[in-house]
């Protein structure tokens, strides 16, 4: 399915949302059960009519394959050194282009795309040994090497480099993550004491409706991204940014409610009241930071699945949901450990508690990431689209070659030649044992 295609999926989310908030807002939760029993039915009955309709597709090779094997290739190559011109890979039946390798400081070839030095070395993957080169049936004994998964084809390498990139930046997103898990427990917590009564007592609302409200904001944003057809790579890492920055004042506005919520629980509430009495404070003050939320994750989380997209091969873009997946899930265990370090602020009741300090940190934490974002992007060039062959061409060769060079003058003199003294230090003892 073409990402394009998922707004047929934020279409149905909108309705929904129009309808939970203005049809449904001060129903019961009997009614609303009701009408929701009725819809999911109905749904669930056009889903098996239209069984038939829908396109089978063969079933291929899961691309973990190929990750598990360049890691494996380029582990029990790691000894052996970069070369020094384009025959040194193993290209298979791929063409040899200079604009998918780089040179280093030292002189020696390395693949594009330019990774950070954690993951540089799964370029040996795809390098040819000095003993291999020497066969007198070259082509034919790396052709059982692959199957033996000994080497890997420089596409693979390529293909897996490229994902590698993504993997350093879920630490980046956590902050994310751990905005997403206060929404479900602590942005709840705090509607209690909040008076539900608007317009004079004629209407009465929850903080349920808050929910449908963040959804009605994250699914125009994304409507607003696929109107404009903003889908460029270069677009996406701002969208994201600012997803990011919308995770800050989020954060912020928290605060400032918990702030003046503790205020007036102090001075209108006494010992004798219950903890849930209402206090003059309305539950209309959460919406801001609801607002925000859903700006949030219209930004970054659809930036995300975009961003994924953009930035690997076909091969390997199924996995643009688990990805996303994974990257929630981290920031929501993180929220755990977080919860215990600071447990002096958490009390058996919200009112005895200091969210308000717990959203600063998380504000923080959203910041100094943010930074940390930006810093990675210009770095290491997340502007630019996954480039393939087309035509038996490379896609935007100059633009590549731009970008390293200037990515190798901020940083490949100090990187590279630690990780080669590591490499031929190694190369030195496998030749002691031999």
């Amino acid at each position: 399915m073409k990402k394009n295609n998922n707004i047929w999926w934020y279409t149905a989310k909108l309705v929904g949302c129009v309808i939970a908030i203005f049809g449904l807002g001060s129903s019961s939760w009997k009614t609303t059960f009701k009408v929701a029993t009725i819809v999911m039915g109905g749904c669930y009955v056009l889903f098996w009519m239209g069984c038939k309709c829908y396109n089978y597709e063969q079933p291929t090779g899961s691309p973990l394959g190929t990750i598990y094997r360049v890691f494996k290739a380029g582990y029990g190559r790691f000894s052996i050194k970069y070369p020094d011109s384009e025959e040194g890979y193993y290209w298979k039946n791929q063409r040899q282009y200079e604009n998918y390798v780089y040179k280093n400081k030292r002189g020696q070839l390395q693949l594009l795309p330019y990774v950070p030095t954690l993951f540089r070395w799964l370029n040996k993957a795809a390098i040819i040994s000095d003993a291999e080169s020497k066969f007198p049936n070259r082509d034919r004994f790396l052709e059982t090497s692959e199957m033996n998964g000994n080497i890997c084809s420089v596409k693979e390498v390529r293909e897996v480099m490229q994902l590698s990139r993504l993997l350093h930046l879920l630490l980046i997103f956590s902050a994310y993550s751990l905005v997403v898990a206060a929404e479900n427990t602590f942005f709840v917590k705090q509607s209690s004491n909040l008076n539900t009564d608007i317009f004079d007592g004629r209407l009465e609302i929850g903080v349920s409706v808050m929910f449908p409200l963040k959804s009605l904001i994250s699914t125009l944003a994304v409507f607003v991204f696929w109107w404009r057809d903003w889908t460029k790579q270069s677009i996406t890492v701002w969208r994201i940014g600012a997803g990011m920055i919308a995770a800050v004042l989020c954060c912020i506005t928290a605060r400032q409610v918990e702030l003046k919520r503790l205020h007036l629980i102090k001075k209108e509430l006494t010992v004798s009241d219950k903890p849930d009495k209402p206090i003059s404070m309305s539950i209309l003050a959460l919406i801001p930071q609801f607002v925000l939320l859903g700006l949030m994750e219209g930004l970054a989380k659809e930036g995300l699945a975009n961003f994924f997209y953009n930035h690997v091969p076909e091969s390997i873009r199924t996995f643009s949901e688990p990805f996303h997946e994974l990257v929630s899930g981290i920031g929501k265990f993180f929220s755990i450990p977080f919860v215990l370090i600071f447990k002096s602020w958490f009390s058996d009741t919200i009112n005895d508690s200091h969210l308000d300090k717990y959203y600063l940190v998380l504000a923080t934490l959203s910041f100094v990431l943010l930074c940390i974002y930006v810093y990675y992007c210009i770095k290491y060039g997340y502007m630019d689209d996954y480039t393939e062959e087309e035509n038996g061409e490379p896609n935007n060769p100059e633009k590549t070659s731009e970008q390293v060079d200037h990515q190798i003058d901020q940083e490949e003199s100090a990187d590279v030649i630690c990780h080669e003294e590591a490499s031929i230090g190694a190369n030195q003892s496998g030749n002691q044992e031999t």
